[in-house]
């Protein structure tokens, strides 16, 4: 991975050092080193990535719940569990509404899920019981749509991902939102990543270039559930009613950015660009997280 930033001298001011999102991402990096040390003080070679350790989860809403909200004579939330385990609230989110192709509030439980997921990642550093609020705030939204308990008692398989704890990092999301700002330059924009992989980088990406003014505050983010290798999708899950979202941003005046975490031969992203143009007839900016940016097959195929 690429992690040399080219407009590094050009960003200089771009950021302060204080931002909630750089802070997190700072403590997410530390933590993975200390996970790495561990895993080679410990002796356990047979695990080719130990950091695939650190994003698997198989339960349900309920449990994810309890993570996030356990008391302080608890061990404490980790920057890693706030990262890779919180996205999981629009992972179920997605998949109930999948599942339930009738369910009429499948556009409003995903939004819902996004608020919850970015208000989680900006209250990181708060007491608890600012998370616990928004978590209840949530609960509440999902009883008035008549889906509770069963929503609460979904079951979620989360196997570990290595790719996406790589595509995580400080260096990439910072110059992925820097390249918002050379697209965008404070422009409204609503960015659709790329699920499951794509949340916690796009969503990060995103929050860091609302903070530093790269996009407009009233930029939306949207996730997208499209996965042609890992689940076998044929075409993006998009009810009509989300269409119908996208479709009013656009005559509002805003640009539609897919994000993508990485790409191997980006069939998938092509696919999606492709979606959109057919749906929309409008022009379809890309911005991948930047550890993908300048590969060839990206820019034979999107330059």
């Amino acid at each position: 991975m690429n992690n040399t930033d080219p407009n590094e001298q050009n960003n200089v001011e771009f950021y302060t050092d204080d931002d909630l999102i750089l802070r997190l991402l700072r403590e997410f990096e530390k933590e993975k080193a200390d996970f790495f040390e561990e895993a080679i003080k410990t002796n356990r070679p047979y695990i080719a990535n130990p950091l695939e350790l650190m994003n698997g989860f198989h339960g349900d809403i309920n449990e994810l719940i309890e993570l996030f909200i356990r008391e302080k004579d608890l061990p404490g939330l980790s920057a890693t569990e706030t990262i890779l385990k919180a996205p999981l609230f629009l992972r179920a989110a997605i998949k109930y509404k999948i599942d339930h192709n009738s369910f009429k509030f499948g556009l409003e439980l995903v939004q819902a899920s996004m608020e919850l997921v970015q208000h989680l990642y900006e209250t990181y550093f708060l007491d608890h019981s600012h998370r616990r609020h928004y978590i209840d705030k949530f609960l509440n939204e999902v009883k008035s749509m008549r889906i509770s308990p069963d929503f609460e008692n979904l079951h979620i398989d989360q196997e570990a991902d290595s790719a996406t704890i790589a595509a995580t990092n400080i260096y990439d999301i910072r110059s992925s939102s820097f390249r918002l700002k050379q697209r965008f330059g404070g422009k409204k924009v609503i960015i659709l990543p790329l699920a499951n992989g794509a949340i916690p980088t796009g969503l990060l990406t995103f929050l860091l270039g609302i903070h530093s003014g790269a996009i407009d505050l009233s930029s939306i983010i949207y996730p997208v559930r499209f996965s042609t290798i890992k689940l076998n999708d044929s075409a993006p899950h998009l009810t009509s009613s989300e269409l119908n979202m996208i479709g009013k941003y656009i005559k509002m005046g805003y640009s539609v950015c897919p994000y993508e975490e990485d790409m191997v031969r980006g069939y998938t992203m092509k696919k999606m660009v492709d979606y959109l143009h057919n749906s929309f007839g409008k022009n379809i900016e890309i911005v991948p997280n930047w550890a993908v940016n300048n590969s060839k097959l990206f820019l034979d195929i999107y330059d």
